[in-house]
């Protein structure tokens, strides 16, 4: 069944592709991205589209406005519990999420169901609290309360790795069965965690005890990132005939892959990286002030 988070995601790539800092969509002319007919939004892509830095990977102009177009006119599938989540008029939109947490047919994911587990633990002393805020106004005073989630489900990169491949090939089958235009093939993949951490291997093959002073660029990522890791590009490129874009979504950004030129993108992938789970743990806080401010006149 489709519901919010498909839609949100979906609508988070349309504001970083065509909105301002405001979250207002990007004017020229009188007009918006989602004014424009086909011919007009790719005569003026560069007035009322975000090149976003450090998001696009193996696509010529032509495929940045054919994937910015099908994203702008994508349109939620009339039929709720049906493939694929969008639709646009020659092709569709399919929306998953993966997690680093064990996974299972029945309950999910074990980070998820952390997480409402926590939460469903916590309000009714968050209730609580602000029940006593509100009836026990404090001036001058920061009151506060905070929980710690603890017993934090177990992550890995091979967890990973079979929710990504798992939930891709399960989809898959559902697009064999689709019957409608799927001209244009594209997965917006979703990962919300943050629990895997990717340092590149720059020193890999350098001898023991060797000393290089060489500037070197090593990067690190405090999250997991799909376009960094050849083993998972190399498995999707093998879909190659039946997606065309991916489409990876996390927290800060995204990232789109055009999957035929995946083999052109690791030109400038020359080390592995080393991808291991953090630890991390999670407190939520919330704090509680009183403060007077006037209305005008005697009012408080």
């Amino acid at each position: 069944m489709r519901g919010e988070k498909e839609r949100n995601a979906l609508n988070m790539i349309k504001r970083w592709l065509f909105c301002d800092k405001m979250q207002q969509p990007l004017v020229w002319d009188g007009k918006n991205a989602f004014d424009y007919n086909d011919d007009e939004y790719k005569e003026n892509i560069h007035c009322c589209t975000n090149y976003v830095e450090k998001s696009i990977y193996g696509l010529t102009q032509d495929d940045f406005f054919e994937i910015t177009n099908a994203i702008r006119k994508a349109k939620e599938n009339s039929k709720p519990s049906n493939f694929p989540d969008f639709v646009f008029e020659n092709g569709f939109i399919e929306h998953f999420q993966i997690t680093a947490s064990k996974e299972s047919k029945k309950k999910g994911s074990a980070e998820m169901a952390d997480q409402e587990r926590f939460k469903r633990e916590t309000q009714e002393e968050l209730n609580e609290f602000y029940k006593y805020c509100n009836e026990n106004p404090s001036l001058n005073e920061v009151r506060s309360k905070e929980w710690t989630r603890k017993n934090i489900p177990e992550y890995s990169y091979e967890n990973l790795k079979s929710s990504f491949k798992t939930n891709l090939e399960k989809h898959l089958d559902s697009l064999d069965k689709y019957k409608g235009c799927k001209d244009l093939s594209i997965f917006l993949i979703e990962n919300s965690e943050v629990n895997i951490e990717m340092c590149e291997n720059t020193f890999k093959e350098m001898r023991e005890g060797l000393r290089c002073d060489y500037k070197m660029r090593q990067e690190h990522f405090f999250r997991y990132m799909l376009s960094r890791d050849k083993n998972m590009l190399t498995y999707i490129y093998t879909f190659k005939h039946k997606i065309d874009y991916i489409i990876y979504y996390y927290e800060e950004s995204f990232e789109i892959i055009k999957v035929e030129n995946i083999p052109d993108l690791f030109k400038f992938i020359p080390n592995e990286y080393i991808i291991v789970p953090r630890h991390i743990q999670i407190t939520h806080r919330v704090s509680n002030i009183t403060t007077k401010f006037s209305l005008g006149g005697n009012n408080e």
